[in-house]
């Protein structure tokens, strides 16, 4: 694993959002955490490209620095929140719940407007949730510590489960 890291480390400035998302991914997959130089380098080049995010990418990134335990830096964390609000329309019903959860880690801010955008994006898409993510998508409400919007919990639970 190591060699790998090494070679992502020689080779990071190419990367595009899916190999950033993809790389991180993979270790907070395996449990494993990256070196911390390779971490900065990837926050730098991701902090490059962010504008090419897109709903996936956005939400599978901010997952991997959850479950790695680790803080993008602010620059990053901002950057992806103003294209997560940017292309919030574009967001499924998994991605809502993967970045909502990822805002629920120990440490982590809500970022209201996301939260408030990927509320209405929710909202739209309600009856496309399955029980995962509307288990996901309720969890991180609680968790934030925010009531979800009444609308929102109602069309997530009327639908009966198959």
């Amino acid at each position: 694993m190591r060699a790998l890291e090494s070679r992502a480390l020689q080779v990071q400035g190419a990367f595009n959002p899916q190999d950033i998302a993809n790389t991180l991914w993979a270790f907070a997959t395996l449990g494993l955490q990256p070196e911390d130089v390779l971490m900065v380098s990837l926050m730098a080049t991701a902090l490059q490209v962010q504008v090419d995010f897109n709903p996936q990418k956005i939400a599978n990134i901010l997952w991997a620095f959850a479950k790695l335990v680790r803080q993008p830096e602010d620059a990053l964390l901002s950057g992806l929140v103003a294209q997560a609000l940017e292309v919030q329309g574009a967001f499924d019903p998994q991605n809502i719940a993967v970045t909502l959860w990822a805002f629920v880690t120990p440490g982590r801010q809500s970022k209201d407007a996301l939260v408030e955008g990927l509320t209405a994006r929710a909202l739209e898409l309600q009856g496309a949730f399955d029980p995962q993510n509307i288990t996901n998508t309720l969890w991180a409400f609680v968790t934030l510590g925010q009531q979800p919007d009444d609308a929102l919990v109602a069309g997530l639970t009327a639908r009966p489960l198959e």
